[in-house]
């Protein structure tokens, strides 16, 4: 709790919870692992699930100390930043939210092994083209943070909540309510948004919604499998992320082929993902997960 007077900010990680500004909350239900933290009354549910830690201060906390409690560094990151905003107006080079690159295709473009993509709430598509086997490649060793307003100067300080940034396969954005590889609509979709082969080095994804992708091409290894992500012999790690709406033979949401991969997923969100095998995630035989 962060409060001085009569001013309380609950956080949860790193985040604010949105909401949750009253001096008192209702804990029920920890001694199972399955803690409820809510309003008194019992109107508002802002938590369900495993309570580890809580703390309390009657100050203010500073954006490094709500940082440090959270297990998330607030210093600058070792390496080079690269700012994507779809409405930015500047020089369009990814030097700063003001220059930053206008498409993250750019930004993939310019990065290499060390460096970190901020991406600003916004849509962004793999192509303003029709070629539907265009897909967004993360070079090796890359992490890409969505979730900023725009204005930020630490990680710590966005909200993927707030600042949804989406990446989306619908490129001619006329995709229906109806979820299937077959639909019409979505026809023309990208066939996997995000690709990721033969990355050794560990690539991030942090903070963003990825939705539209339909490898709807049969059983063809990549075009028929993982709307929203394919990969193979790589290390990718996912976090904060949620992949929604995305349809394929195989693996709606996710294939990872039974290559040697290596994929964690950490506080992801799974829905309305759709495939005639397996709708939100297929792991190969040879491939080892880690969920968190």
């Amino acid at each position: 709790m962060n409060g001085t007077g009569l001013s309380y900010q609950w956080y949860r990680n790193d985040m604010a919870i949105p909401g949750a500004t009253d001096s008192s909350y209702a804990i029920t239900g920890a001694h199972d692992h399955q803690a409820t933290f809510a309003s008194v009354d019992g109107s508002l549910n802002f938590l369900k699930g495993k309570l580890d830690d809580m703390r309390v201060y009657d100050r203010d906390l500073n954006a490094t100390e709500i940082a440090t409690l959270a297990g998330v560094s607030s210093s600058p990151p070792s390496g080079p930043v690269r700012y994507v905003k779809a409405n930015a107006s500047g020089s369009n080079n990814g030097t700063s939210w003001t220059n930053a690159y206008t498409d993250l295709q750019s930004a993939l473009g310019a990065a290499s092994a060390g460096d970190e993509i901020w991406v600003a709430a916004g849509t962004y598509k793999p192509t303003s083209g029709a070629s539907r086997t265009i897909s967004f490649s993360p070079p090796a060793g890359v992490k890409i943070y969505g979730g900023f307003a725009g204005t930020e100067t630490l990680r710590n300080q966005r909200n993927w909540h707030t600042n949804q940034t989406i990446l989306s396969g619908d490129l001619s954005g006329n995709d229906n309510t109806n979820i299937a590889r077959t639909e019409a609509t979505r026809s023309d979709n990208t066939y996997n948004l995000v690709e990721i082969i033969s990355k050794a080095t560990e690539v991030v994804m942090d903070g963003l919604v990825i939705q539209g992708g339909n490898a709807n091409s049969g059983m063809h290894q990549v075009n028929g499998s993982g709307g929203a992500l394919f990969m193979r012999t790589s290390t990718v790690t996912l976090r904060n992320c949620t992949f929604e709406k995305n349809t394929a033979y195989k693996g709606g949401a996710i294939y990872d082929e039974a290559t040697d991969s290596a994929l964690i997923f950490e506080n992801c969100v799974f829905k309305e993902n759709v495939a005639d095998w397996i709708g939100a995630v297929h792991i190969g035989g040879r491939a080892t997960f880690k969920i968190e």
